[in-house]
């Protein structure tokens, strides 16, 4: 990252040529800085109310479309580099053939595109209004992308995961299943450090919970029996006359139990048991207590085919998603970033005017201070450009009260320098 200076000074009638020798004077000679000529033609400029209403804007419309620069410069590196393999730096985005730090330090307004007949404002709004757009293209790309690698990512996830998450279809066979007007095959995933208690208990597991419920609810009948009515015993005996009957009943089919699938890797073993339709809910809660996992499966003798078929066509997808994404920052790139120094360009003419007043008479130009200079560089122009009066529109010095207010003007908020100063911070 480079931090570069753009900065207006005033020609004070003695010629361009003489105020950069002056800059440069105070800058690149004593070794503090790097200076390029940063040439600005001649502008549209309109009336002097107008350059205050758009100073006002060119500041967030600066803001804005570098904004979105760097969120195109930052979303190619990350698209570039996620299904990279290896660590790899990506191509850099290139402005035309200079990369980003070559094409300001010899910057040159492209009068084709940016048509200095029309006004400043005319100007500023078709450089913001064309960064909305891209921001707004970018935006719905990278939602459909996000989509499409979060759907591809979460089967990626699945298929890798463990038998509680995994898809069944590849350990089930047909045979493996029994299915009629009684019985239905339950597939139950259990841990393996639990698997010979299932063996040893899921055939009689029913009896021993038909108790246990019993005997929570007898115990939940005693804590409220004073409060029942007399009329309530006969029915409370059928109740319990049937629970008895129900807890007799065996819905498992013993030695149904069949291993499926017993992979190493995994901390759990399918198995399939046989069950009585009628008990089948009944069997559910016995697992759930039991910590053992059933889990929904329905034949499918195609669903091996749909799920690869679905994953294929996920991967092509995000691989042709993310292939646009790449040539689409790598072109919209080089526009939105001289779309931004362009308007740079514009608002320095505009902060340099309001500054120095009519007619047009300064110089602007980019330095880049050498590292751990910045400090006698600021110290350096400050003492060569003193003289001028702190927030001068070309109309005398600003009082006091009023110093802060006008500081602002040039964008420069709480700093305050004697000559004009954005600055520009790119990727070198």
């Amino acid at each position: 990252m480079s931090s570069h200076w753009l900065v207006a000074v005033p020609n004070e009638k003695k010629g361009r040529e003489r105020a950069w020798k002056n800059l440069e004077s105070a800058s690149s000679l004593k070794g503090l800085s790097n200076n390029y000529q940063f040439k600005i033609p001649d502008l549209k400029v309109g009336t002097l109310d107008s350059l205050m209403g758009l100073s006002d804007d060119i500041a967030k419309y600066d803001a804005l479309v570098g904004s979105v620069a760097k969120k195109v410069e930052k979303t190619h590196y990350e698209i570039y580099t996620s299904e990279l393999t290896e660590k790899k730096e990506p191509h850099q985005l290139m402005i035309g053939d200079f990369s980003a730090k070559d094409y300001v330090e010899k910057f040159s307004w492209n009068k084709n595109r940016y048509n200095t007949a029309h006004s400043l404002r005319q100007l500023a709004d078709s450089i913001m209004k064309e960064a909305g757009k891209a921001d707004d293209i970018l935006k719905k790309q990278l939602v459909d992308y996000n989509e499409t690698r979060t759907a591809y990512t979460a089967i990626e996830r699945r298929d890798a995961g463990s038998l509680l998450v995994k898809p069944l279809s590849s350990y089930i066979k047909k045979q493996d299943l029994v299915e009629g007007d009684y019985l239905t095959t339950v597939m139950v995933v259990v841990p393996r450090a639990k698997e010979l208690e299932f063996l040893n208990e899921y055939e009689t597991a029913e009896i021993g919970y038909e108790q246990k419920m019993a005997e929570e609810k007898k115990k939940q009948d005693d804590d409220s029996k004073e409060h029942k009515p007399d009329s309530d015993n006969l029915e409370e005996k059928k109740e319990k006359t049937k629970k008895k009957k129900i807890a007799e009943c065996r819905n498992v089919v013993p030695r149904s139990a069949k291993k499926l699938c017993d992979e190493a890797s995994d901390e759990n073993v399918l198995f399939r048991v046989v069950v009585m339709r009628k008990g089948l809910d009944s069997f559910k809660n016995i697992c759930r207590d039991k910590r053992w996992t059933v889990r929904p499966f329905k034949f499918d003798p195609d669903e091996d085919r749909r799920q690869k078929e679905q994953k294929d066509q996920l991967v092509a997808k995000k691989k042709q998603q993310r292939s646009y994404l790449i040539r689409w920052c790598q072109t919209n790139y080089t526009e939105l970033f001289s779309s931004w120094i362009h308007l740079k360009a514009i608002r320095l003419y505009i902060e340099a005017i309001l500054r120095y007043g009519l007619p047009v008479d300064f110089t602007a130009g980019l330095l880049l201070p050498h590292p751990n200079k910045e400090k006698q560089l600021r110290e350096s122009l400050g003492q060569l450009y003193n003289k001028l009066d702190r927030g001068n529109i070309g109309t005398g010095a600003v009082s006091s009260e009023n110093a802060g207010a006008e500081a602002d003007i040039g964008g420069f908020g709480a700093e305050f320098y004697p000559y004009v100063y954005l600055p520009l911070s790119i990727h070198e």
